[in-house]
């Protein structure tokens, strides 16, 4: 009896922690190098199109600015002072062609810096929800350009993301059923397929190497909000209960003995 017992077909499954993830995030970067003054959106929030999230402190290139103008000033004069020359000087000709260069390089740099200037106030792009970790810890910190500050997703686009141990790893493919049990509501799991599977493990947040696996959201379901945490359940195939029971112990035994 134990024998056929053991041959008994069980599904297999493993547990894993589980996080409700945006799909395809919109990086908010930072397009100057330079210090961030003010954050003027708190995590979370729902922004617009066109609306202000942080800034950029703009003194120095305020006073590139006004620099950039009194240079532009003094080479206007000077090209002013030489065209007048020239009316009676031929030899003064050459000169207003290098000053009236000099003078429109000078225009450009003003709006070189504008440009700039205007840059200090970075916007959202889209609708949706800005996702950071806290406010206070990008207020008076140093950006350089290209650097991540924030995430803009959308509420309606999102996943789940799960962070699988080495030790806990089974057979998974693509399509594998997972139910997710939310911390706010273990009772009604939310509903999932398996769609991504990381080909190594690394090193989460935790400190903990495990795989990162993606699973889509069954679109049946009503969908949760972003940032929640649970555990995920993961379904395989179906093995011998004696597989099922053994499988670590063996595992760990081989470990030690190496065979």
């Amino acid at each position: 009896i134990v024998i056929i017992m053991m041959l008994i077909p069980v599904r297999q499954s493993v547990l894993a922690p589980a996080s409700i993830v945006p799909i395809n995030p919109k990086a908010i970067t930072s397009p100057l190098e330079g210090v961030i003054e003010e954050v003027l959106v708190n995590p979370n929030d729902s922004v617009n199109a066109g609306q202000i999230l942080f800034k950029i402190d703009d003194t120095k290139l305020l006073s590139q600015v006004n620099l950039a103008k009194k240079a532009f000033e003094v080479a206007k004069a000077e090209h002013f002072k030489a065209v007048q020359k020239s009316f009676g000087n031929t030899d003064v000709k050459g000169d207003v062609a290098l000053l009236k260069t000099k003078m429109d390089q000078k225009a450009s740099e003003i709006d070189y810096f504008n440009d700039l200037l205007a840059k200090t106030s970075v916007h959202s792009s889209d609708s949706g929800v800005v996702i950071f970790a806290d406010a206070n810890d990008w207020t008076g910190k140093p950006v350089v350009v290209g650097e991540k500050v924030m995430e803009l997703a959308q509420v309606e686009n999102v996943q789940i993301e799960i962070w699988l141990q080495v030790d806990d790893a089974i057979d998974l493919k693509k399509g594998s059923e997972v139910l997710l049990f939310l911390n706010t509501d273990p009772i009604n799991p939310v509903k999932a397929e398996l769609t991504r599977i990381s080909y190594q493990p690394k090193v989460n947040d935790n400190n903990i190497l495990a795989f990162r696996m993606v699973a889509t959201i069954d679109p049946a379901q009503s969908t949760p909000r972003l940032g929640l945490q649970g555990t995920a359940k993961l379904y395989a195939e179906s093995v011998p209960l004696v597989y099922y029971l053994l499988r670590r112990p063996a595992a760990k035994l081989r470990q030690w003995t190496g065979i």
